[in-house]
């Protein structure tokens, strides 16, 4: 490993074309005393090295503004399921300073006929996609009509609302629809919220992924750490999944 820039990296798991999963890979990077017009734009590099094979991946992404002076770039692949080896690595624009890291990385299967789930997206800022969204490189927080701004670390204020925005796969269909509950939970480990339940009864094409998501107030929760859990419960199947998120009122 070579760490001449920090920086702290999270998978973000989305169902792709071709029975395979793309991995997004949301970077935060810590310019330290190093100028920020250097990583304005940054190269995303690396290897996916598994039992069937390895496959290298580069691209060269523009920067986000985040808290605390930090920057966040994302970057991504699509590939199979199944437990790899992980080396990502970032260059700055200049090529003077990168790293490299290396991690056990587990890619979900999100083809498999079972319910599922993408990887949750918090976000206290959600707006409508634009067409040039939808273009060029992948994006996981551009979901059906709507783009999410990320957040690293789920850190939100109490003045926030808490977008939570994710896809459903796989869902059994009766009569050309789906019949699905989603519930949805904040908890502390004292206390556990249960918010109003979606009904999604709705006509869909084989195959096509569902999107699901709720808009939260954070006001009346207290400074703390705190849990959302989404449940999704195909009443067809008689089926259910779970996912869930930590975040941070401030």
């Amino acid at each position: 490993e070579v760490k001449q820039i920090i920086l702290e990296w999270k998978p973000i798991f989305t169902r792709a074309m071709n029975r395979s999963t793309y991995v997004s890979f949301l970077i935060q990077i810590d310019p330290g005393q190093t100028d920020k017009k250097k990583f304005k734009q940054v190269t995303v590099f690396g290897k996916l090295k598994g039992e069937q094979g390895e496959e290298d991946f580069m691209k060269t992404v523009d920067t986000e503004s985040a808290p605390e002076g930090k920057l966040l770039a994302i970057a991504g692949l699509p590939a199979s399921a199944g437990k790899f080896v992980l080396y990502l690595g970032v260059e700055d624009k200049d090529r003077e300073k990168y790293t490299l890291l290396k991690s056990d990385l587990d890619v979900q299967n999100l083809w498999n006929d079972e319910l599922s789930m993408s990887s949750l997206i918090l976000s206290s800022n959600v707006s409508s996609a634009s067409g040039s969204d939808s273009k060029g490189e992948f994006n996981p927080y551009v979901i059906g009509q709507l783009k999410a701004a990320p957040n690293w670390g789920n850190a939100f204020k109490a003045s926030d609302f808490l977008n939570v925005l994710f896809q459903v796969y796989n869902a059994k269909v009766e009569n050309e629809k789906v019949s699905l509950t989603v519930d949805y939970f904040i908890s502390t480990p004292e206390v556990t919220y249960k918010l109003s339940p979606q009904e999604i009864n709705e006509k869909v094409e084989p195959d096509k992924a569902l999107v699901g998501g709720t808009e939260v107030p954070l006001s009346p929760l207290k400074p703390g750490r705190y849990t959302f859990k989404v449940k999704v419960t195909d009443k067809i199947a008689n089926k259910s999944i779970e996912k869930s998120a930590d975040f941070t009122v401030k």
